[in-house]
């Protein structure tokens, strides 16, 4: 399992969305993550 965060970005994410796109990409369709409002944004 991998959180989401948006306060501990990988090196290769500029941003918590940029992160979510990328997941999103490789075919996750789901995460967890501690900032539920971020990921709503998003989706």
């Amino acid at each position: 399992p991998y959180t989401a965060r948006a306060d501990d970005l990988p090196k290769w994410a500029s941003n918590f969305d940029h992160l979510l796109s990328a997941l999103e990409k490789v075919g996750i369709d789901g995460v967890f993550t501690d900032f539920p409002d971020l990921a709503r944004k998003k989706y």
